[in-house]
């Protein structure tokens, strides 16, 4: 073996060794999500039910959205996420590494509820499609919109309280 050769190896080994507690810490971080309050959502009166509070955390980023729910465990009564998208456009969702069942609810822009998507199954990846077009999407516990009659023309308001 020459110099060289060696000199290749050392690097090698070396960019192994650093990239270890990197794949380790992402899949530690994959597993330990936590709920991060952000903002506070309204899904306003209706002849079916009264106003109904939710505490969201927001998916702005392509990053955040691709992410969703991913690898979370739990999720309280109260709790959703809501994923906020750059315009107007037929959303498709996933389940993929996501373990908790949810409702979705495909929101237009200007807060109208305009689709649903009912108790889905967790870690699927049969596509979940809106069949109008949204720009905001609001992941709940699955079973949320039949306990509180949640229908198509609801209208829907929320803060960011970052």
């Amino acid at each position: 073996m020459t110099g060289s050769d060696l000199s290749k190896l050392n690097f090698f080994l070396l960019l192994i060794l650093f990239s270890i507690p990197f794949f380790l810490q992402s899949e530690e971080i994959k597993h330990n999500i936590d709920f991060q309050h952000q903002g506070n959502l309204w899904i306003l009166p209706s002849d079916m039910h009264d106003t109904l509070y939710i505490k969201i955390e927001f998916a702005e980023s392509v990053t955040e959205q691709m992410q969703g729910l991913m690898y979370r465990e739990t999720m309280e009564p109260d709790e959703g996420m809501l994923f906020i998208y750059a315009y107007p456009q037929r959303m498709n969702f996933w389940m993929k590494n996501t373990h908790i069942p949810l409702d979705l609810i495909f929101i237009d822009e200007t807060g109208t509820i305009v689709d649903l998507a009912e108790n889905t199954i967790p870690f699927s990846e049969k596509n979940i499609p809106s069949f109008v077009t949204s720009i905001y999407v609001l992941e709940v516990n699955a079973g949320y919109c039949e306990r509180n009659f949640i229908i198509i023309g609801d209208r829907v308001i929320w803060e960011d309280i970052r």
